[in-house]
């Protein structure tokens, strides 16, 4: 239906201009037609390929439009979306907060927030987001634990635009080993005094 409505659309379409163009005030009595846009002189067959496609055109234009216009509800919006620890030592704290704001036009509701593994705890607000409002997930990750980090935490809610997946990645590197003080000792083998 929706082929046969365009090709409708089309016929009238070439009709109307190709009885508009054998008109004296479209015509420039050599078989041409005037093209009052762009004040071209354009053969008739040309006239009509480039109404053609200025026309299609103009719907592609207007079904991206309308679409852009129809997104309503909550909609989550993340300052980023990965964080890198860079390199660490075994034990150093490692937390970060992933600020958002809901831009859209309905309160936005996180209804899960998870990660990968559980090294890594994400935190979340659990009350509703209103529109324009800015709020932040924490997520701390266990540091006690030597290698690379690459973790996934995904957040789950209400928002038009789905599921968001954050990341956090660095190098844990081993705590150096605590150096012991040394002691003096006499040639009997006891610590002196110090």
């Amino acid at each position: 239906m929706y082929i046969s409505t365009n090709v409708k659309i089309l016929t009238d379409l070439n009709h109307n201009i190709l009885q508009q163009s054998k008109s004296t005030e479209w015509r420039d009595g050599t078989g041409f037609v005037i093209w009052p846009c762009f004040f071209v002189i354009l053969p008739k067959s040309i006239f009509i390929m480039k109404l053609r496609r200025i026309f299609f055109a103009l719907m592609l234009l207007t079904g991206f439009t309308a679409n852009a216009q129809n997104q309503t509800g909550a909609y989550i919006k993340f300052d980023k979306l990965v964080h890198d620890f860079g390199e660490m030592t075994a034990g150093d704290p490692a937390e970060v907060n992933f600020s958002f704001t809901n831009t859209g036009d309905a309160p936005l509701v996180l209804s899960n927030v998870r990660s990968t593994c559980g090294c890594t705890v994400p935190t979340w607000p659990h009350e509703p987001i209103l529109p324009g409002k800015t709020a932040a997930i924490k997520v701390k990750y266990d540091s006690n634990r030597v290698g690379q980090i690459n973790k996934q935490i995904t957040v789950e809610s209400n928002a038009s635009n789905g599921t968001v997946y954050l990341k956090i990645s660095g190098n844990i590197k081993k705590k150096p080993d605590e150096i012991m003080p040394v002691q003096n000792y006499d040639n009997s083998g006891t610590p002196f005094a110090q």
